[in-house]
């Protein structure tokens, strides 16, 4: 997806992104660039950096405690 094209898809549905950027995306020197930088700016990417972590210790816990780590390698339906 074009980054507007998919921006509008997610409001079309009631969503935001929680996709987190890093530094390079926001320094290069294309036409796009802009497009990144106004997401940042919204405060809906500001929460969304916010109540990330919560959801990083679930992916955490079940990569690490549960052994879902391998389910790229192995079928899902295999480890269910």
């Amino acid at each position: 997806f074009h980054p507007l094209i998919f921006r509008q898809y997610l409001a079309y549905k009631g969503l935001h992104s929680a996709i987190m950027l890093k530094d390079n995306r926001l320094k290069k020197k294309d036409v796009n660039k802009q497009v990144w930088q106004e997401m940042v700016r919204t405060e809906e990417y500001q929460q969304g950096r916010r109540e990330r972590y919560k959801i990083e210790r679930k992916f955490w816990e079940a990569k690490v405690q549960h052994g879902l780590g391998r389910c790229r390698y192995i079928s899902c339906t295999a480890i269910v």
